[in-house]
């Protein structure tokens, strides 16, 4: 059942696997002692309220490949000393060892402990200015008829609110997560209670920030609408893209402007102040050679496609008036932008409008002349290419602006280190709303450790000049973390005792785990090496 083997007299094997990856990064957030300090001391166990939080952090972030089942006896294959402390031994966690630090972040205030650990990690300074993009997710909780475990299943991360059981709990949390998935700040609402998204969630992050410090919200476009550009205003610098139906948007995309060449000699850009909602701010017109192209051969095949369609309707027999009505009026529907037509249903065979056939052979036929509006015509291939944006910063560039909407990551969001959208726990973690808050603040660490160190191993990767193998063999520097996890699969911890010292030995440590590691700095290499040989390394450095 557990990894934990004795293989020799006097020798005793631990998986610490990518495990010590994962504490080198909570340490580096400085969250153990952040924790200590703003919650109660945990007394009468064997480990304080920080160590139970990176010993959850641990349990979360230790199944890349499959579902996550929380459990306290997991930790018994652990190195538990090195990993959480001297004296912590995973043999005697049981499932009440988390419940007491569970109470005391709920109490403390889950999404408050959350955020004092981002403010005082200083991770923010790690990235310039920060593009923000906000994600509501909604929990349910349930309890499993099989056994009697909960279960905690993400339900959906559009920013929607889904239909539920009666039986079921829910949870809603709002996250501010810059373009790498870091989330800075986050807030929670039982029961999915309705909150003014996501700019409560946007006025958290300033909150808990320095005034000095730089956001750019990169909000959906349904977001920039007349009711609410002054929201976005007030939230803080935004680069958004106006939607199509924008009628100040649409006659834009359709003008004729001179625009001048973008510094990546791939687009050109017309610049123009815009007062859309009673807010004055930027609007810059792209077009894309590439993207003008595709519109165009689009655009094409779609007033073809018109074309073909209208023939077959008045080549087709109906067997009413009104079908032949019908036809008619509703492919001008679909095409009366770009056409128009004189029509007329003609009866052959002196059938009464609206009568039903008396035979076999439909009598009626449309009878039509199709006109193709050409200056219509010409203004949808004006626009073909292009795109706005939206700004409200007056010192970003043309070209800045572009490329940071060029680099947004919207998809690579939430809580991606999951592979199935749901995990099981212990009912005792799921007995009531309170330690599901509080649950949910630990997910939310668990993203913030995720989602940096792929930050961190990618950047210092690239900085180093320094490659891993990728599932095929090819060498990258930018491998997911899920990857770099499974490279690190088989390490383990021996310990030696002989005539009553111990000697801390690492096993199947490779070239390739030993990059990923290295990669990460001091804080990760540090449980690799054994605290001794940490400390002297520094020393010779």
């Amino acid at each position: 059942m557990f990894d934990s083997i004795i293989m020799n007299k006097g020798s005793r094997y631990k998986n610490i696997k990518h495990h010590g990856i994962v504490a080198g990064i909570f340490d580096s957030l400085k969250a153990e002692e952040v924790i200590n300090r703003l919650l109660p001391e945990n007394k009468g166990c064997i480990m304080s309220h920080g160590q139970a939080v990176k010993a959850m952090v641990l349990n979360i972030l230790a199944y890349p490949e499959s579902r996550p089942y929380i459990y306290p006896y997991f930790h018994v294959s652990l190195p538990t000393e090195s990993l959480l402390g001297k004296g912590v031994n995973g043999e005697y966690f049981d499932d009440n060892s988390f419940l007491p630090t569970l109470n005391a972040i709920y109490e403390y205030g889950a999404a408050e402990l959350f955020s004092k650990i981002v403010s005082e990690s200083g991770v923010t300074d790690e990235f310039g200015t920060n593009q923000i993009y906000a994600d509501r997710i909604s929990f349910s909780l349930s309890k499993r008829i099989v056994d009697e475990d909960g279960i905690f299943r993400i339900i959906n991360t559009s920013g929607e609110h889904t239909k539920r059981k009666i039986s079921d709990s829910f949870l809603s949390i709002e996250t501010a997560a810059n373009q790498h998935g870091i989330p800075f700040a986050m807030i929670m609402n039982p029961d999915s209670e309705e909150t003014d998204f996501p700019f409560d969630v946007i006025n958290t992050l300033k909150q808990n920030s320095s005034p000095e410090k730089k956001f750019c919200f990169m909000p959906e476009s349904v977001l920039y609408r007349k009711n609410s550009v002054k929201k976005l205003e007030e939230a803080g610098f935004f680069i958004v893209r106006p939607g199509i139906q924008i009628k100040e948007s649409d006659k834009l995309l359709k003008s004729d402007v001179m625009m001048q060449p973008c510094g990546d000699g791939e687009h050109l850009f017309y610049e123009t102040a815009s007062s859309y909602g009673d807010v004055n701010h930027r609007w810059i017109m792209y077009l894309s050679g590439d993207k003008e192209k595709k519109d165009c051969n689009k655009a094409e095949k779609k007033l073809e496609f018109a074309k073909e369609s209208f023939k077959e309707l008045t080549e087709e027999k109906y067997n009413s008036y009104n079908d032949a009505d019908k036809a008619i009026n509703g492919w001008l529907k679909k095409n009366s932008a770009y056409f128009s037509c004189r029509y007329e249903i003609t009866d052959k065979d002196g059938i009464i409008p609206g009568e039903e056939k008396p035979a076999d052979n439909p009598p009626f036929r449309i009878e039509a002349a199709l006109t193709e509006d050409e200056e219509a015509v010409k203004a949808e291939m004006q626009k073909s290419g292009r795109f706005i944006l939206a700004t409200n910063d007056p010192e970003l560039s043309p070209d800045e602006v572009l490329n940071k909407f060029k680099n947004r990551t919207v998809s690579d969001r939430g809580f991606r280190f999951l592979i199935y959208k749901s995990f099981i726990l212990p009912e005792e973690y799921l007995s009531d709303m309170k330690r599901a808050e509080s649950i949910a603040a630990i997910m939310a660490v668990c993203m913030l450790i995720y989602s940096l160190t792929e930050f961190r191993l990618r950047k210092n990767l690239r900085d180093e000049g320094m490659t891993v193998p990728n599932q095929l063999g090819k060498q990258i520097d930018n491998p997911t973390l899920r990857w770099a996890f499974y490279l690190c699969k088989n390490i383990e911890e021996v310990t030696k005792e002989s005539d009553g010292m111990r000697k801390k030995e690492f096993i199947f440590l490779n070239e390739k785990n030993a990059t990923v590691i290295d990669a990460l700095g001091p804080e990760c290499i540090r449980y690799y090496l054994g605290e001794e040989v940490y400390v002297n390394r520094n020393k010779e450095s």
